[in-house]
């Protein structure tokens, strides 16, 4: 059970990881003026921002 807890912990402190590193990579894009592109492999579905101006 104690390594559940662990595995847990770990699992949290990745997905908030993830979520810092995607916040700090908007606010890059938003600060350098440039758009993005994103794909959903599992749709092939592209999307893409406009440049910010």
């Amino acid at each position: 059970m104690a390594e559940l807890v662990l595995i847990n912990a770990e699992l949290n402190k990745s997905h908030a990881d993830v979520i810092s590193s995607n916040e700090r990579f908007k606010a890059a894009f938003e600060a350098a003026e440039m758009g993005s592109c994103s794909l959903d492999i599992s749709t092939l579905k592209a999307e893409m921002s406009r440049e910010v101006h």
